[in-house]
């Protein structure tokens, strides 16, 4: 079975990972792999010295894969893709990357998705792996466990040898079922930094020695080493996704040691889920051009274009315009709003790559529009060095992608509620075998996947776009590229939320939402996830006059931001760090376990009257207008007044 290819073809830069410097063999196709990565050796000790070790024959093994000759993507046109997990393949973030990953760089492709993962799965679960399968005949599969299955301790010989045996039987129902091509991946890290208690320093060792913590990091690791080793006798594709996102959490922290990777040491937040996926499609030999046009303006030539058509081409060392057609689209994420990770993961520079590059202009400042839109304003020598376009999302290619992204969403979610909301309406968990439901009209929910999809596969198409480059004054007269561009903001909506500190005692700011949306403060626009229950991503309000905020330091934490007209219902609640930590599903009343989140979770949504059928204060706001939600004084007195507040 030939190796996935590991790494586009870009060169390694100062303050990030090699792109290549991957775990990421095929074990089935290496004599390598049983050196891959040595057993953990539990001594404190040798921990440093482990890591050279695997390091360098990882290395030496990646060497020696590069001398064969680069293999096709994982995915190909066709393709029935499962994606098999528990709650980090449930929460749905690195599944959708993928899938619109699939979408944006290959508009030609139909390629079918389904994500079946359910939070707290284990291996051992082999019926529902029986049972659901009956939705899906994939020729592709990745399956993410583990995390559940090495019980959060240290290591169990008993629970390995109780995941790997429930493997072999999923792997051997895979077979039978319709002979898949299997990707394993091994569980992501347990980051210790994100306990509260470790982080202030409040529990002894020797208390979260009984607790187990300490060691569960090695004991992911042991279990991940003999994934790889289960792989190889399986003669199955592996990746080392607990390695990868172990080294990637500590350059993070190397950079900013208040950074999380993890919400709470186990579940990635949007940021983590972000780098999971883009290392995962990296193992699967994901490409990272999106096109590449090369001009002489002196010469009034075309230099080069990859994966482009450029028609219509006039230049001179003062202005330059063409029309060009892409091959593709961008790769549309959730907006991240952590500068590190771009830092660190070379996002986009190293994954979304559409260059423009303009040679023989004067010096200068120079205004880069495509359709009319003003994208931003660089100096001729950035421009000689190439312009990468996706570092600005309101492009009309990003814009278009988004779309795409959108409907991903839909299709999604439309998919989840016929399966765990029909079809298993009233099962309990991952470990709840019962079979689904017959008699039950799914119809609309089918016939909503099926408009999804063929919107998807509408809006991916590329377009013909006209560039301008033309010179302008200093770009410090000129608006900032990074707010919505005009135009743009035709189909947002603008959400304003303040939130008075005052009334919430037991909360210590800084305040964040947490919520179905994804939001980026340097573009000022965000995106609603429409799946049936939260995502894990943190929203930072502010209270230092920017954003929306009003007084900087007044207690008053706020946030003004754009979100697109009629993408679903806006869910989310209002938490301080530590809250958020401790009871990590904000609104989700299976997962109430604090008498005070209850009560203001409550009184919130009272005051916006939008409860749910159980009485909790989920609720969901229509954007199909502008929304301004006000917590102040006065709100918390009225809710006092009416019984709604809780005080410990």
């Amino acid at each position: 079975m030939p190796a996935a290819r590991c790494s586009p073809s870009v060169p390694p830069k100062v303050g990030r990972r090699a792109a290549g410097d991957l775990d990421c063999i095929d074990i089935a196709d290496s004599s390598f792999g049983s050196a891959r990565r040595k057993p953990f050796n539990f001594s404190p000790g040798t921990a440093m010295r482990n890591r050279l070790i695997v390091l360098a024959c990882f290395i030496f093994a990646l060497f020696v894969n590069s001398a064969r000759a680069e293999q096709p993507f994982f995915i190909q046109d066709g393709d029935v893709v499962l994606f098999w997990g528990n709650s980090i393949t449930d929460y749905g973030v690195y599944p959708r990357l993928v899938e619109n990953y699939v979408l944006t760089h290959h508009p030609d492709w139909k390629v079918q998705f389904f994500n079946l993962g359910w939070g707290g799965d284990r291996a051992a679960n082999v019926d529902r792996l029986r049972r659901d399968l009956q939705l899906c005949r994939p020729t592709k599969v990745t399956v993410m466990l583990g995390m559940n299955d090495a019980g959060y301790g240290p290591f169990d010989p008993k629970l390995l040898s109780v995941y790997l045996d429930s493997l072999k039987t999923e792997i051997e129902i895979l077979r039978r079922h319709s002979n898949p091509e299997i990707l394993l991946i091994s569980p992501s890290l347990c980051e210790l930094r994100c306990i509260p208690q470790v982080s202030r320093g409040a529990l002894e060792e020797k208390q979260l020695n009984r607790m187990g913590w300490l060691l569960y990091p090695q004991t992911l690791e042991r279990f991940s080493y003999e994934l790889g080793q289960f792989a190889g006798r399986e003669g199955l594709k592996f990746y080392d996704l607990n390695y990868s996102s172990a080294r990637a959490s500590e350059e993070l922290a190397g950079y900013d040691g208040n950074f999380m990777f993890t919400a709470e040491s186990v579940h990635p937040t949007v940021d983590g889920q972000l780098q999971m996926g883009l290392e995962i499609l990296r193992a699967m030999g994901a490409a990272s051009l999106v096109a590449e046009t090369a001009i002489d303006a002196a010469a009034g030539s075309l230099t080069g274009q990859t994966d482009c058509s450029v028609t219509g081409l006039k230049a001179s060392p003062r202005a330059v315009s063409f029309t060009r057609k892409a091959a593709r689209l961008p790769l549309p994420i959730y907006p991240s709003s952590a500068k590190l990770m771009r830092t660190v993961m070379d996002w986009p520079d190293s994954w979304d790559r559409d260059i423009v590059r303009v040679t023989g202009l004067e010096a200068g400042w120079y205004r880069i529009a495509v359709d009319s839109r003003e994208i931003a304003v660089v100096s001729n020598s950035q421009l000689a060095g190439g312009v990468n376009l996706s570092r600005w999302g309101h492009t009309p290619q990003m814009i278009q992608a988004y779309k795409v992204f959108e409907q991903t969403e839909r299709r999604m979610a439309a998919f989840w509620t016929r399966w765990r909301r029909v079809l298993l309406e009233g099962v309990g968990g991952p470990g709840d075998f019962t079979q689904f439901k017959t008699g039950v009209d799914t119809g609309a929910l089918e016939a909503a996947e099926r408009a999804a999809f063929e919107a998807q596969h509408r809006l991916n198409q590329p377009v013909e776009q006209r560039y301008e480059i033309t010179p302008v004054e200093h770009p410090a007269l000129r608006p900032s590229p990074y707010l919505p561009a005009s135009g743009f903001l035709e189909d947002m909506v603008r959400v304003f939320i303040s939130v008075d500190s005052r009334t919430l005692p037991e909360f210590k700011p800084p305040l964040v939402l947490r919520g179905n949306f994804s939001y980026a403060p340097q573009y000022g626009w965000g995106i609603v996830e429409e799946k049936g229950y939260y995502a894990n991503i943190p929203v930072a309000l502010y209270d230092d006059g920017t954003q929306g905020d009003k007084v900087a330091g007044d207690g008053t934490w706020s946030i003004e931001m754009y979100l697109r007209k009629g993408s679903g219902k806006l869910w989310f609640g209002v938490w301080d760090g530590e809250y958020q930590i401790g009871y990590w599903n904000a609104l989700h009343p299976d997962y109430f376990r604090n008498r005070w989140c209850q009560e203001l979770t409550q009184a919130w949504g009272d005051l916006l009257g939008r409860l749910n059928e159980r009485g909790a204060g989920i609720y969901g706001i229509p954007l199909d207008g502008d929304v301004s939600l006000v917590w102040d004084v006065k709100a918390f007195e009225q809710a006092e007044k009416n019984g709604k507040i809780y005080r410990p």
